[in-house]
C-alpha cells in the first residue's frame, strides 16, 4: 500500500517548512509544495496528490 500523497500550499516560508516536516514525519508522501496559488496551479498539473491543504492570505 502506498502512502497518501499530499501537496501543500502555504505562503509563509517557515510554516511551509514545518508542514513539510510534519507530513513526512507522519509517514505521508510529500507530492510537492508551493507558496502561491499560481505556483500551485502550475505544479499541480504535473503532480497527482490525494490531499492539497491551502493557506494563502491575500
Amino acid at each position: 500500500m502506498t502512502a497518501t500523497r499530499i501537496f501543500i500550499v502555504e505562503d509563509e516560508a517557515i510554516l511551509l517548512c514545518d508542514l513539510e516536516d510534519i507530513v513526512t514525519h507522519l509517514g505521508y508522501d510529500l507530492a510537492g509544495s508551493a507558496t502561491s496559488l499560481d505556483e500551485a496551479m502550475d505544479k499541480l498539473k504535473a503532480v497527482r496528490s490525494r490531499i492539497s491543504p491551502c493557506s494563502i492570505s491575500t
